[in-house]
């Protein structure tokens, strides 16, 4: 168990970003939970608590540069620097196609799936960096690395576009 660890996890309420939540919170990690959905966010936190790590909760969107801010320096106020990083925010629509998409949902889904990642990312690196330490891990889709017709065009640029990251 490792209590001086900080992770802090986007994309937290649901899916791959509460799985790893919930896994270093039995390591005895802290970790900072943040999503658009307070009510999911709140569930993970249970969860966390539960598995013997500490949460902190910060609903937030990762498109919204001042919120990501805020909640960077409510974890550090909180715990001390980010340790370790989890992007799992992820956002897709039924409308996948070029036939019915429209240029304002293609624009929100990759500011979600590329840019809030590289924006979280630019927020904790110099942390790290000055650490010495710290680990990033981004969360992508199978559609990113095959050819799956139906994921979206939207989504499957964006999350292909992670691997440069």
């Amino acid at each position: 168990m490792n209590a001086n660890r900080v992770l802090w996890v986007t994309g937290a309420g649901s899916g791959m970003g509460r799985a790893a939540a919930v896994a270093a919170a039995a390591r005895g990690w802290r970790v900072a939970l943040s999503g658009r959905r307070a009510d999911a966010l709140d569930e993970t936190a249970q969860l966390v608590d539960g598995a013997g790590g500490q949460s902190l909760t910060l609903p937030l969107d990762a498109n919204n540069p001042t919120e990501v801010s805020a909640a960077h320096d409510r974890i550090e106020a909180n715990w001390d620097q980010v340790t370790d990083l989890v992007l799992a925010a992820g956002l897709n629509t039924p409308q996948r196609y070029w036939k019915d998409q429209a240029l304002q949902t293609f624009e929100r889904i990759v500011a979600t799936n590329l840019t809030a990642v590289a924006r979280v990312i630019d927020i904790v690196l110099p942390g790290m960096r000055a650490a010495g330490s710290g680990q990033i891990v981004v969360v992508s889709s199978y559609s990113a690395w095959r050819f799956s017709p139906h994921a979206g065009v939207a989504y499957t640029a964006s999350k292909s576009a992670l691997a440069v990251i």
